[in-house]
C-alpha cells in the first residue's frame, strides 16, 4: 500500500495519484524531483549533493573556458602587436634604406659625371692637336699630315696624354651601367639622363681621338658642335641632381 502523504489515504501499489485527494504519489516520481521530507530526506540531501557537484563542475569548466579564452585572446593580441612591429620596424628600415640610397646615388652619379668631364677634356686636348698639325700639314706643301699625325701622337703618348685614356673609358662605362641599374626614384631620372648626353657627347670625342676622321673642316665642326653640346648636357645635370 502507498499512504498519501496529504490525506493519509492508503492507495494501491503502482497508483499515480492519490484516489482521496488527487496528489501525486512520492513513490512513482523520479527521485530527482522528490522534495525534501522526512520519508525521502536521505535521498533528497543524496540528490542535492550531486546536483551541487554538477553546477560546481559546470561552473568549474566555464571559468576554465574563460581562463581559456582569456589566454587565447592574450596571445592572438600578442601576435598582433608584434606584426605590427615588425611591419613598423621593416618599413622604418626600407625608408631608411631608401635615404642611404638617395644619398650614395647622388655622390655616385657626380663621380660619374666628373669622371666624363676629365676624360672629355683630355680627348679634346687630343683632338684639338689633331686638327693643329692637320692644318699645318695643309698649309704646308712639303708636309705630309700622315707623317705629322705619328709625330703628335708620339709626343702625347711621351707627354702621357694618352695614359689610361681606355681604362678611364672602361671606369666610366661602369659607372653608367651603375647608375642605371640603381635609379632609386623617379626624381632622379632627369639628372641620368643629362648624364647619358653628356657620356654621348664624350664617346664620340673618345673615338675622334682614337682615330680622326673627315676633312680638316667637318673634323673642326665636329669639335665645335661636341664643345657646345657638353655645355649643354653639363647644365642641365648639374640643375637636374636632387640635393638630398
Amino acid at each position: 500500500m502507498i499512504l498519501c502523504s496529504r490525506c493519509g489515504h492508503e492507495n494501491k501499489e503502482g497508483s499515480n495519484e492519490c484516489s482521496n485527494c488527487g496528489l501525486k504519489l512520492q513513490s512513482n516520481i523520479d527521485l530527482s524531483t522528490q522534495s525534501c521530507n522526512e520519508t525521502n530526506l536521505g535521498n533528497c540531501i543524496e540528490h542535492t549533493t550531486e546536483s551541487n557537484k554538477s553546477t560546481n563542475q559546470y561552473k568549474e569548466a566555464q571559468n576554465i573556458n574563460i581562463s581559456l579564452n582569456k589566454k587565447t585572446l592574450k596571445i592572438i593580441a600578442g601576435v598582433v602587436v608584434a606584426g605590427l612591429v615588425i611591419v613598423s620596424g621593416t618599413l622604418f628600415s626600407q625608408k631608411e634604406n631608401q635615404k642611404i640610397n638617395r644619398k650614395d646615388y647622388i655622390e655616385n652619379i657626380n663621380i660619374a659625371e666628373e669622371h666624363i668631364q676629365t676624360s672629355y677634356l683630355t680627348t679634346s686636348l687630343i683632338n684639338a692637336t689633331y686638327s693643329s698639325v692637320w692644318s699645318n700639314a695643309i698649309k704646308s706643301s712639303w708636309r705630309d699630315f700622315n707623317d705629322d699625325l705619328k709625330e703628335a701622337r708620339d709626343k702625347l703618348r711621351k707627354d702621357k696624354t694618352f695614359d689610361g685614356l681606355d681604362e678611364k673609358k672602361d671606369k666610366i662605362d661602369k659607372d653608367i651601367y651603375w647608375c642605371k641599374m640603381n635609379l632609386p626614384s623617379e626624381d632622379f631620372k632627369a639628372a641620368y639622363d643629362a648624364l647619358i648626353e653628356e657620356y654621348d657627347v664624350y664617346n664620340q670625342s673618345y673615338e675622334l681621338a682614337k682615330s680622326p676622321s673627315g676633312s680638316l673642316i667637318t673634323f673642326n665642326q665636329t669639335l665645335n658642335k661636341l664643345d657646345a653640346d657638353m655645355v649643354k648636357a653639363k647644365n642641365r645635370f648639374k640643375s637636374q641632381v636632387p640635393k638630398n
